[in-house]
């Protein structure tokens, strides 16, 4: 949750929420607003945090990929479909068909 990843990073950086606010020009209960009470930060007020944080926007959002998933092959795809299909007519009544 990005609460708990502005938490972190202001503790890495061994701020406040107050020295954050004063940072930012905001009042320490908005800092406690977004990490506790899952308030988001409009464009600008993130935009102001990663300045402050000294990061990228994606580092604030941590949009890095954690696990790569391999896609399907294309016959995996159309596999797949057939078989939903095929277990999707079965559940249709006789009249429907």
């Amino acid at each position: 949750m990005l609460g708990a990843r502005i938490e972190e990073l202001r503790d890495a950086r061994k701020l406040t929420r107050l020295e954050l606010a004063e940072m930012l020009n905001v009042d320490a209960r908005q800092i406690a607003a977004y990490e506790l009470n899952g308030m988001w930060p409009g464009p600008e007020m993130a935009a102001a945090l990663t300045k402050a944080f000294q990061i990228e926007l994606r580092d604030l959002y941590d949009l890095t990929p954690t696990r790569i998933v391999p896609s399907l092959s294309i016959e995996e795809r159309l596999a797949s479909r057939v078989k939903r299909k095929k277990l999707s007519r079965r559940a249709m009544p006789d009249k429907i068909r």
